[in-house]
């Protein structure tokens, strides 16, 4: 952010709420450029999964629709002078397709969707990963 105060709109400062409450990622606006995967977009909303509607500059390639991009996989995110505020492009060496945690439920594997999305602290949500947890 430049040192000019920020003015969100209504319906701005409700998306950062809701980034803030469900992602931990208050710094995240609308309108922000992103590049997912390699294609540039723009953040015009989050979904209820949590996760962002992007529509892509490509539209040839993408159409005029948003997509549904995961704020953390494969992001960079841009200021309002093009210089990359955020990366979350690491390409990792092996896919985490499982959940590392140990027996005490904690994880520092780098893949992690708990960690990358500050779980469970943000909504409580338990590991999408865990295919060892059984239901009472």
């Amino acid at each position: 952010m430049n040192a000019v105060a920020e003015r969100l709109t209504k319906a701005g400062q409700r998306f950062v709420d809701d980034m803030t409450r469900c992602r931990g990622m208050g710094w995240v606006r609308l309108g922000m450029q992103v590049e997912v995967d390699g294609h540039l977009g723009t953040i015009k909303g989050m979904n209820s999964g949590a996760n962002l509607d992007v529509v892509f500059a490509n539209q040839l390639k993408y159409g005029k629709g948003k997509y549904n991009c995961h704020p953390t996989w494969q992001t960079r995110y841009f200021d309002a002078e093009g210089n990359v505020i955020r990366d979350y492009t690491t390409k990792p060496t092996a896919e985490l397709i499982a959940c590392s945690a140990g027996r005490d439920g904690e994880c520092a594997h780098a893949q992690c969707p708990q960690q990358l999305d500050n779980e469970p602290r943000t909504s409580g949500r338990y590991c999408p990963l865990d295919n060892q947890r059984t239901e009472a």
